[in-house]
């Protein structure tokens, strides 16, 4: 676990329980064991888990004119509503009123820290495939974005095979 030097606005940190939990997904299997132990903190805790995923492709800052904005604007609202309904299909039954999910556009790393700030989360729980340095270079980092500008604890957990896709659907999460 990894934990800032303070907290928001200079106050101290909660280091458990957890409350407000936000966990990253991305549909690998490292954000599969991030998600299973979000929920597993949860349940001890009694606390609410958000999974946030963040659309990497949506179009930011460009410029679109006429029929082009609208189409680029549909696109990304039915891919949201696409990922939002993936998302929903892995909450266990038995958590289903203890877990949202949020699907924001942009950078990962952004989404993941907006939507801890807006339900005022004390834990981010991330999986991390390993990856070599050329690697994280040439294609980023969402965790050390994430790193460098939590104002909450985040726990980082390791997974080997964490990079293959998660085939939402052939395992269910359950509790």
């Amino acid at each position: 676990m990894i934990v800032p030097p303070q907290g928001p606005a200079g106050g101290s940190l909660r280091t458990g329980p957890f409350v407000n939990i936000v966990s990253a997904v991305d549909f690998t299997v490292s954000s599969a064991v991030a998600l299973r132990s979000a929920l597993d903190l949860a349940r001890t805790s009694g606390g609410r888990v958000t999974m946030v995923h963040a659309l990497k492709n949506a179009p930011g800052r460009m410029v679109f004119s006429g029929s082009e904005a609208f189409g680029a604007i549909d696109e990304t609202h039915a891919e949201a509503a696409n990922v939002a309904t993936r998302l929903r299909r892995e909450i266990p039954a038995s958590a289903a009123s203890h877990v949202d999910s949020r699907v924001t556009t942009g950078e990962p790393h952004r989404g993941i820290l907006d939507v801890a700030s807006q339900v005022q989360a004390d834990l981010i729980v991330m999986g991390v495939p390993p990856r070599g340095r050329v690697d994280e270079v040439l294609f980023g980092s969402t965790l050390r974005g994430v790193l460098r500008r939590a104002t909450s604890p985040v726990l980082v957990l390791p997974v080997v095979a964490g990079a293959h896709e998660w085939i939402v659907g052939a395992s269910r999460l359950e509790a």
